[in-house]
């Protein structure tokens, strides 16, 4: 059964892309991811991307990350305080 729970490819890439991670590491997120809506990358989302970028000093995952949740018009969940401040998404900043 999938869950409800949508994750940007970019979001894949920078869970398993971490230097050093390790296969079991490896092997629990993949796991996880696969109960989970993959969203890819499409060129609305490029464009909101662009947008955000040229609005503020935003690192390009970060801005593909908030375009996917903003093309959606869904809820960005994350620890980064940096998400706090884009307008137009809708984010539940968590205190780790």
């Amino acid at each position: 059964m999938r869950c409800s729970i949508a994750v940007s490819v970019m979001s894949e890439i920078e869970l398993l892309g971490k230097k050093g991670i390790s296969s079991s590491e490896i092997d629990g997120i993949r796991s996880l991811l696969a109960d989970c809506k993959m969203i890819g990358f499409s060129g609305e989302i490029k464009e909101i991307a662009i947008a955000l970028k040229q609005q503020r000093a935003i690192k390009t995952p970060d801005a593909l990350i908030a375009a996917t949740a903003i093309h959606f018009g869904l809820t960005l969940v994350t620890a980064d305080k940096g998400f706090k401040s884009i307008q137009g998404l809708n984010a539940i900043i968590l205190d780790l």
